[in-house]
């Protein structure tokens, strides 16, 4: 037996502009769990929301981790070309 993985996939367009690098470097030196892709980010949820002082400083990013953590989602996979979310407010950048 296989475990499924099932994760939301949203547009890039919700986390601000100075957000979005801050989630990169975040990734690059391991303080955030997740992974760069081309367009976007794989960002786990439940790790990023527990004792991590950085999450305070990437507010759009722990408003999107919030939400679908109340939906019991693991992962949010974050795509330029992912839909919008409504209630979760968009950024042009």
């Amino acid at each position: 037996s296989i475990e499924i993985m099932q994760a939301p996939i949203i547009s890039t367009g919700h986390v601000s502009e100075r957000d979005s690098k801050l989630i990169t470097q975040g990734i690059e030196d391991r303080s955030i769990n997740g992974m760069q892709r081309d367009e976007g980010w794989l960002v786990h949820i439940a790790t990023n929301l527990k004792d991590r002082e950085y999450v305070s400083n990437i507010p759009s990013l722990v408003q999107v981790l919030k939400h679908f953590a109340a939906y019991d989602y693991h992962w949010v996979m974050f795509d330029c070309d992912g839909n919008h979310v409504l209630g979760l407010p968009t950024y042009e950048w």
